[in-house]
């Protein structure tokens, strides 16, 4: 396979492994030490040492001891994860609160063992009119409320984090939040009897395409969602005309072509080409969630878009000292009712800014640096190559 070199290629070959059963061989002058960098970046270690435990393949001992922690911890965290899920799935439906598990802790039950498949934290969409009862809920089960973003709430309980979310898509993402609302119109009820609900599989599938499609192009997204799209179509009978006709609407088919012509370079053997090498070694390079400089651009280009204007470095260094207070009601949620207070929150913002988090406020200029007209010019010009945009009307 072109467009990857022979460490990632043992990672894509063992990720396979892990599925099919089947046994693999690897290089004998494997980089170990950089395939377990790369996995780490990806979250695909569990992943991967399945395949090699299919194919009776042990690390070397140097970075054996390493490996066997990051396993343990991974196994750890997935049954922390689905056990305190479970319970608040039981308590959200004792209380009458709708609720739908979506991205990860579905995804999970895809793969052979569920802590092949981790995720950071457990996603549930929520009803917002039901906010009150539920943040009482999440109170007597011991939960704490970290933060607030315009699409979601966190909470945590030890290593365990929880994001509540208002709606499928967040709403800066607008070409995507057209179509889904909030996401209640597309829910479908378990059993007709609790206030559990999940999307349909064919639902579920534009979904995550959708969320796949928001990260790659807000910076970069990780080898594990490639395996979640090869993997889902194999475990669900999907409605693959449905599922062309939707992604139409949402300006993603000529993308969702692209991608998933890569997925089956990977994983099915077909032939890479130019654009399944492009995004093969898109894909490696960013990592998980993409890179700082790449995150950074892309923020950028998303606010060309929105603006219609160029974006220059005194603009970014202006918005940054005296953001809006939409930006800020989530940090400061008294300007959601007392938005005169702006010019206060600015100054207590300065003020933490000046005194904790100096570091904080360098690397955001070091971000502004990388967002020069050229990086974000020849960005867009990447996006348009694989037929994905932020498409924002006027």
């Amino acid at each position: 396979m072109s467009g990857v070199n022979s460490t990632e290629l043992t990672i894509i070959n063992l990720a396979k492994c892990a599925i099919d059963g089947i046994s693999v061989t690897v290089p004998k002058d494997l980089d170990w030490k950089e395939m377990l960098q790369l996995c780490n970046s990806h979250k695909l270690l569990s992943l991967v040492c399945e395949g090699m435990n299919n194919s009776s393949i042990d690390f070397p001992e140097e970075v054996a001891e390493n490996v066997n922690n990051i396993i343990f911890s991974y196994l750890i965290q997935d049954q922390q994860q689905l056990f305190e899920i479970s319970k608040l799935q039981d308590a959200f439906s004792k209380n009458d609160i709708d609720h739908m598990l979506i991205k990860g802790p579905i995804l999970k039950r895809m793969y052979p063992k569920t802590d092949l498949r981790p995720m950071s934290d457990g996603d549930i969409l929520i009803r917002l009119e039901q906010k009150d009862k539920i943040f009482n809920v999440m109170r007597e089960l011991g939960y704490t409320e970290i933060k607030e973003s315009a699409h979601e709430f966190v909470w945590g309980k030890g290593a365990v984090c929880i994001e509540l979310h208002k709606y499928l898509v967040p709403p800066y993402n607008k070409d995507f939040t057209s179509y889904f609302g909030d996401g209640w119109g597309f829910a479908k009820s378990i059993d007709g009897k609790t206030s559990r609900y999940e999307l349909s599989v064919n639902d579920h599938y534009i979904y995550m395409f959708t969320h796949f499609a928001e990260h790659y192009r807000d910076g970069g997204i990780g080898m594990l969602h490639m395996v979640d799209l090869w993997l889902y179509a194999r475990t669900y009978d999907i409605d693959r005309e449905y599922i062309c006709t939707e992604l139409k609407k949402l300006g993603l088919f000529e993308f969702y072509k692209n991608i998933m012509h890569t997925v089956d370079v990977w994983f099915n053997g077909a032939k890479p080409d130019e654009m399944s090498d492009f995004i093969t070694r898109r894909i490696f390079d960013h990592g998980l969630w993409g890179t700082k400089k790449s995150r950074a651009v892309a923020q950028a280009t998303r606010k060309t878009k929105v603006s219609s204007s160029k974006l220059s470095s005194t603009k970014q260094i202006f918005s940054n000292i005296f953001p809006s207070v939409e930006k800020l009601q989530y940090r400061f949620p008294y300007l959601k009712k007392y938005k005169f207070l702006l010019p206060f929150a600015w100054g207590v913002r300065w003020l933490d800014a000046v005194l904790f988090k100096r570091d904080r406020v360098r690397n955001k200029l070091d971000d502004i640096k990388q967002t020069t007209e050229d990086n974000i010019s020849s960005y867009q010009k990447e996006l348009d190559y694989v037929g994905l945009d932020f498409n924002y009307k006027e």
